[in-house]
């Protein structure tokens, strides 16, 4: 707590080689079917946010500026009813999959995305369900699912996956000007 402060955690021996192996794991897992690697930036200008159609809504924004500057951080998760335990932290590894495609293409892309999702859950022997989220659909969004995975530690499923389709037509790139 004293260097990150609440929602934040360490991994040490095992716990870190196994986060290794599974983001190691899905990057192989989606490069078979045909997704290009790619880091991208944590920190990003604010009109690149803007662009992107993320329009935070009251008081947990969870855009953080960056000093003086037209920078910031996005915070990934949300408050929620799990507050102990690595459940709701404000950082963690992921493996995202984005595709740009024409509108017409853009339902039935998803439905591949969300059956990619399935098979991954699959392959690693979790019990999962999938969910329209109905209360946090955001502004960008066209229509999301959760990928639900069942956690032993809090007795029910528990998101662990969202699933975005954005608007049709899709907004501006957002890094033309």
């Amino acid at each position: 707590m004293k260097v990150s402060g609440l929602k934040f955690y360490y991994l040490k021996n095992e716990a870190v080689l196994l986060e290794i192996a599974l983001v190691n794991w899905a990057v192989s897992e989606v490069m078979k079917r045909g997704f290009t690697p790619l880091i991208t930036p944590e920190i990003v200008r604010s009109s690149v946010v803007e662009k992107c159609g993320f329009q935070p809504r009251g008081t947990n924004t969870q855009v953080y500026s960056i000093g003086c500057s037209d920078q910031c951080l996005i915070e990934a998760g949300a408050a929620g009813a799990a507050t102990r335990g690595p459940y709701r932290v404000h950082q963690f590894s992921k493996v995202e999959m984005f595709i740009l495609c024409k509108p017409e293409e853009s339902d039935f892309l998803h439905e591949q995305l969300i059956g990619i999702e399935e098979d991954l859950y699959s392959s690693l022997g979790l019990i999962s369900k999938l969910g329209m989220a109905t209360e946090d659909l955001g502004a960008p969004a066209y229509r999301k699912y959760d990928m639900e995975a069942w956690m032993p530690g809090l007795g029910r499923y528990s998101e662990c996956i969202k699933l975005y389709e954005l608007p049709k037509p899709a907004p501006r790139h957002p890094l033309s000007s």
